[in-house]
């Protein structure tokens, strides 16, 4: 005779996903701790010079970001993240100004996609993602840089913290709260 609830099999499935997602949260928060760098890892970077259409721009979200606006390229929005940059990033809102020429560095991939037109654009690119590029680095026509993200050795540089504790909890709860439920569906089954 089957001693088991009805649905408890579904009960398991679930409880089998849950602690996927978990495994999932985990290995995510421990890979973008120790590799805040990796989508610089076999990209080229491309230089891109522009006017500056707007005062840059300080956004502040789960991390503080910089929105620079070039006038040759109005439908993108050009992103300094501050858990990349050593630099004081809210600096570079006072000393660059509308109609300063500026020289930025961004994936070389996404200026074929987003500035170029040289590159179709994936479905959620279309669809879903607003034309944003991370920039790498930063100078302007006099030469002076503001930011210079790309490490000399990327392998010491470690990411956001937050976001390495909050993902992680995450996926440590979820794992925790899906092995529960197995082992009542193991104990159920005998």
């Amino acid at each position: 005779m089957n001693s088991r609830p009805p649905g408890s099999r579904l009960n398991l499935v679930g409880s089998i996903i849950i602690v996927l997602f978990g495994l999932l949260f985990c290995w995510s928060a421990v890979n973008d701790y120790l590799h805040p760098f990796a989508e610089l890892e076999g990209a080229s970077l491309k230089p891109i010079t522009g006017r500056l259409s707007e005062d840059p721009y300080i956004h502040r979200t789960r991390s503080t970001q910089v929105r620079l606006s070039l006038q040759e390229y109005p439908d993108v929005r050009f992103l300094i993240y501050e858990f990349y940059s050593a630099a004081d990033i809210r600096g570079i809102s006072t000393l660059l100004k509308v109609g300063d020429t500026v020289t930025m560095d961004i994936i070389e991939e996404d200026a074929d996609k987003y500035l170029h037109h040289t590159r179709p654009l994936s479905f959620w690119e279309k669809h879903f993602n607003s034309a944003q590029l991370t920039i790498y680095s930063l100078s302007d026509a006099k030469d002076n840089w503001y930011l210079d993200v790309r490490p000399s050795d990327p392998a010491s540089v470690k990411g956001n913290s937050a976001a390495f504790i909050l993902f992680f909890t995450i996926g440590a709860v979820l794992i925790i709260l899906g092995s529960v439920n197995v082992r009542k569906y193991a104990r159920l089954k005998e």
